[in-house]
């Protein structure tokens, strides 16, 4: 179920479409960005270069942000060591957690995650821009104008939500669908994310004043492969 009055926009790089999103806040505009499908084994080209995402520990849970119990009276810097590395592994699991469960049901693999991955959308991200980065991975986007804990759940689902628009029977690539076929691509193996606050003018988010949040994660091998074949293997229903 969508939140009242929510607004979700779903872009591509190839094409656009209006499509709501899962998760959105009242009053809060999302949209997510998905890579342009690929063939003979070389990404589509095409993609802007502008940015990505940084991960920033200052939006996890609060529970995320308790600080650890230790055997000592360690120095402060040492405290404020540990509860950035606590943050950062509550945010890696919440990205795993969040994939993996579709991908379960969708009867592929489960993805680990990537440092490498993730530092390439973080090296990418403080420019604040919703565009795709041009880079050799898969790559899903989403930004919304309000900031929240719960971005990365928000943002899987918001991209996962397109299989009620995929058409099994009909393997392939559709701009409407890109962000789901890239969540349960067979072949993907790793994923690494980022999130970041930004002005919501710097994301496109015209009118609106503030402060949102701009998601990228990046995928690897990269999914939307050309071909039906490469979709039917690799795109299945849920069980």
């Amino acid at each position: 179920m969508h939140a009242p009055r929510s607004l979700a926009l779903a872009l591509v790089a190839l094409a656009s479409s209006v499509a709501v999103s899962g998760n959105a806040l009242p009053r809060q505009h999302a949209r997510a960005l998905g890579t342009p499908p690929a063939g003979l084994g070389v990404r589509a080209p095409g993609q802007e270069l502008v940015a990505a995402a940084v991960e920033q520990v200052n939006d996890a849970p609060e529970e995320d942000l308790a600080p650890v119990e230790l055997s000592h009276e360690p120095r402060e810097p040492e405290v404020e060591a540990r509860n950035l590395e606590k943050r950062a592994s509550a945010a890696r699991t919440a990205w795993l957690n969040a994939h993996n469960t579709v991908r379960a049901k969708h009867q592929v693999p489960a993805l680990t995650y990537s440092a490498e991955l993730a530092k390439y959308a973080s090296q990418n991200a403080r420019k604040c821009k919703f565009a795709h980065s041009g880079g050799p991975y898969g790559e899903n986007l989403y930004a919304s104008t309000q900031t929240s804990t719960s971005v990365r759940p928000n943002a899987v689902k918001a991209w996962a939500d397109e299989v009620s628009l995929y058409d099994f029977s009909k393997p392939g690539y559709n701009s409407k669908t890109g962000h789901f076929t890239q969540v349960v691509w067979k072949n993907t193996k790793e994923v690494g994310c980022a999130v970041v606050d930004c002005p919501n003018e710097s994301l496109g988010f015209g009118g609106y004043k503030g402060t949102g949040q701009v998601v990228f994660c990046e995928y690897r091998p990269p999914g939307n492969y050309v071909g039906a074949t490469q979709f039917k293997a690799n795109v299945l229903p849920a069980k």
